[in-house]
């Protein structure tokens, strides 16, 4: 992912997905901010919680963007795929199974988040996915994406 404009117009915008990629695997992609390093240890311990598994199928997660810090307890799929434009990166996201949005739970910036769309927000949105918001309710993408 990059961090200069992106005129999203340009691209290639991905219709809503239907199906899973795998019976036995769900792929989240993960682009986590440095500034969300609290919501991504909560993702890690969740999945530590439930043994990497959900409903009986192994996750794996797929890391897209700059720096990323790893704890875990359990064994795990991790794979980083590092940075890439922002057509590349559409076309990454629209192979996975599910996109991990998380947002600031830090009430000392609550006016900030809750006029802030993270950036990688954009690039799910253009992929067709699914997207696990990980935000408070006060967030602007909590507001925009979650049903009332």
């Amino acid at each position: 992912m990059t961090q200069a404009f992106v005129d999203f117009k340009a691209l290639e915008i991905r219709e809503p997905a239907k199906y899973a990629s795998s019976d036995s695997t769900i792929t989240m992609a993960v682009a986590v901010p440095i500034e969300a390093s609290w919501e991504w240890r909560c993702l890690l311990s969740t999945l530590d919680h439930l043994n990497w598994q959900i409903r009986n199928r192994k996750v794996s997660l797929k890391l897209l963007g700059g720096k990323f810090s790893i704890q875990s307890t359990k064994p795990v799929d991790i794979e980083y795929l590092g940075i890439h434009t922002a057509q590349k990166t559409i076309d990454l996201l629209s192979t996975f199974d599910v996109l991990y949005c998380p947002q600031k739970f830090d009430h000392t910036r609550r006016s900030k988040e809750a006029t802030y769309l993270p950036t990688e927000l954009r690039y799910f949105l253009a992929s067709g996915r699914p997207i696990l918001i990980h935000a408070p309710d006060y967030a602007l993408s909590s507001k925009l994406l979650l049903p009332k």
